[in-house]
């Protein structure tokens, strides 16, 4: 008898974090609010004012523009809009503690490419170095879009 999967990460099951989404807003508030007062010091803070209201949009707009990606991972992965692949991983390179690196690897073709922080928290990313359950030797089952793990399962 096979032995049962096991859960590690499923997107549709995880909260978006909106803690830097509302730090940039209060942040880029903040900085052009400081350049706008100043602004009749010099031209530098007209310009700094101006210029900070302009990168303050571009990121809030980065920001939804990642809130958006991750609420369509989401729906795909509910409603089966994915690709599912299972196996031994091949090729597996291992991050290295403290490293900047990426881990990846290769199943059923595709190559995988994760680590934290990488790729705003869009599917999973935790490397072995840090717990994750993807190692060499370990089957897995996996739902992905495009490079984004948004199920992942083990078995021993």
């Amino acid at each position: 008898m096979l032995a049962e999967f096991i859960l590690h990460y499923d997107i549709s099951k995880e909260k978006f974090d909106y803690s830097t989404f509302i730090v940039s807003i209060f942040q880029s508030a903040l900085v052009f609010s400081l350049f706008y007062i100043m602004r009749k010091k010099s031209k530098l803070f007209v310009f700094l004012s101006y210029a900070s209201g302009v990168l303050g949009v571009i990121l809030i707009i980065t920001h939804l523009l990642t809130i958006f990606e991750h609420n369509d991972l989401k729906q795909r992965l509910i409603h089966n809009e994915c690709k599912v692949a299972e196996g031994f991983p091949i090729n597996f390179k291992y991050r290295e503690p403290g490293s900047h690196d990426v881990e990846s690897f290769y199943l059923n073709g595709d190559k995988f490419e994760y680590a934290e922080g990488l790729n705003n928290g869009l599917g999973f990313n935790v490397t072995a170095a840090h717990g994750g359950p993807i190692k060499a030797g370990v089957y897995i089952k996996i739902h992905y879009f495009k490079n984004h793990i948004l199920r992942l399962e083990t078995r021993n």
